[in-house]
């Protein structure tokens, strides 16, 4: 088997590490305040639930 590089979990690791570490070095900035800072909330809650609404659906079988 090859070294194809980092697995996508190590990159998950990589980015948490990253944020805090800002979180800490960088305490006072925010791009967004209050009321704007909600609006992700809304295309996170579709596509959170769109995977369990889709799951039911397919009925993909494998053919030889």
């Amino acid at each position: 088997m090859k070294n194809r590089g980092p697995l996508p979990p190590t990159y998950f690791l990589a980015s948490i590490i990253a944020m805090v570490g800002l979180h800490f070095l960088l305490p006072g900035m925010k791009l967004l305040r209050f009321p704007w800072n909600l609006l992700g909330v809304a295309p996170f809650a579709i596509g959170a639930s769109s995977p369990s609404q889709q799951s039911g659906r397919s009925s993909n079988t494998r053919r030889r």
